[in-house]
């Protein structure tokens, strides 16, 4: 019965050392945790901020597609949506020459990186995030990124 005492005891002081070793070295380092980055304005929606964007989606689902511009930037799906904005924040379809995904990135080749806009304006459209190597981009989409990429892929053919 002492053993199992001492146990819980460890256990604590454990749980009390890694809280104040970890807390410190984020506050120390500014490691960027879940909730800790600023870049983006957080604000909470009401349940009549939720209303009027479905009744503002409903009314744009009734719009005709206009001609010569390309159905999936027409598309209300929000993967499309988010493929058509990821596009222009890269520069547009005459920028991009190459396109592969993994489980959660969208990695585009650029031929131009100054033409990529800032991180703010993907995570305005849904990414989490953005690494840049050069002229090699990581768009970080989520577990979602094969339907994504589905729509990229389909945009810059169209404009290709």
């Amino acid at each position: 019965m002492d053993a199992i005492i001492i146990f819980f005891i460890v256990g604590l002081a454990f749980s009390a050392l890694y809280f104040l070793i970890f807390r410190w070295s984020i506050l120390k380092f500014d490691i960027k945790t879940p909730g800790r980055d600023v870049t983006g304005e957080v604000k909470l929606h009401t349940k009549k901020d939720y209303k009027a964007k479905k009744a503002a989606e409903a009314s744009n689902d009734q719009e005709p597609v206009a001609s010569g511009t390309s159905p999936v930037r027409q598309s209300n799906n929000p993967n499309a949506k988010k493929a058509t904005h990821f596009l222009e924040g890269l520069g547009g379809s005459e920028n991009v020459t190459d396109i592969n995904n993994c489980a959660t990135r969208l990695r585009v080749s650029v031929a131009d990186e100054s033409k990529i806009l800032d991180d703010a304006f993907f995570k305005s459209g849904g990414a989490h995030g953005v690494v840049r190597n050069g002229t090699a981009i990581q768009v970080i989409v989520g577990l979602d990124v094969p339907k994504v990429r589905e729509f990229f892929d389909e945009i810059v053919e169209d404009e290709s």
